[in-house]
Order: structure tokens, then sequence, then C-alpha cells
């Protein structure tokens, strides 16, 4: 979160990969996130394969386990992203998709991103991802983050401005 928040924008396209969306710790980085969007009038972009693959997942699994309670807890914070004007959602349809992959598309939107000279930042856990992203788009124009380096950064900024943060 470093050089996002030290500029005065955030980059156009900002991918949060659905593992992360699906992590229940971070909190902090989502509500870092959500004020630092609404402050700069901005969004984080999701594509409809990446909504359905969390769709398909909480389909799949009931409440109880931890990838059907980390699924719903993704559709929560996207919804609440959603209703504040602080998501683009591209290409959603009106079922999802049963065989919904999101990485291929992630990739292949980012280097769209970068080919209108767009800076593009990924914020992901999944390190194949990762891995795939750095090699097909560089890093020159592309700032590929860790979901739990990006949490640990949004609590840093809450605690240094005292900014109430649960862990």
């Amino acid at each position: 979160m470093d050089k996002i928040l030290k500029k005065a924008s955030l980059p156009k396209f900002l991918i949060t990969d659905s593992n992360v969306w699906m992590t229940e710790s971070y909190d902090p980085l989502f509500r870092t996130m959500f004020c630092v969007l609404k402050l700069m009038n901005q969004q984080i972009t999701m594509i409809g394969n990446q909504f359905d693959e969390i769709c398909n997942i909480k389909s799949r699994n009931s409440f109880e386990t931890r990838r059907g309670g980390a699924a719903r807890c993704a559709l929560a914070r996207i919804e609440v992203f959603q209703k504040a004007g602080l998501l683009s959602m591209q290409n959603i349809g009106i079922d999802s998709q049963a065989d919904a992959y999101a990485d291929p598309h992630i990739v292949t939107g980012m280097q769209l991103a970068l080919k209108d000279g767009s800076e593009a930042v990924l914020i992901s856990d999944d390190r194949e991802l990762r891995i795939r992203a750095r090699r097909i788009l560089g890093d020159a124009f592309v700032d590929i983050r860790e979901g739990v380096e990006m949490n640990r950064m949004c609590i840093d900024f809450c605690l240094e401005h005292k900014i109430p943060v649960k862990r």
C-alpha cells in the first residue's frame, strides 16, 4: 500500500484476486482500501469470471466449511464495495459459469490496461498467478503484491494514523 497511498491517485486498474477477497483476516486491507478508493473517487476492477469463481465456491461448499465461509465473506465485501460505487464489475452474466477460473482473464485484462498506458496493481496470494503475471506483464508497469503484505501495510498505516484497526 506504500506506493499506492503516497500517490495522488490510485492506478486505473486495481485487481484484488479472489483469494484475497476470501481471506477473512484481511479486514484492515479492505477497510483501508475502501477509505482510499472513496477519498480518491476510484474503483477496484472485478471481472465476471472472478465473481463467478467465488459464487461457484459458495454454491459448492456449505457455510460451515472454511471455503464456504470464505466465499460468503468475499461476497459480503464485494457487495459493500459495489453499493458504495467502488467496484467496477465487468462481463457479469445472469448465471455463473460453472467452470469459471479467473486467473487467465485477470492477466489478459491487465495486459489490455497496460496497452492503454494505464498502471496496474495486482493483489494476490496465489504464487502461481503472481509468477505468471510478472513473466507475462513485466515489473515495469505493474505492481504485484501479496495480500498478506498489503494487509500488514494497511495495519501499519492505520496504527501510524491512529485509526482503530481490528486484527
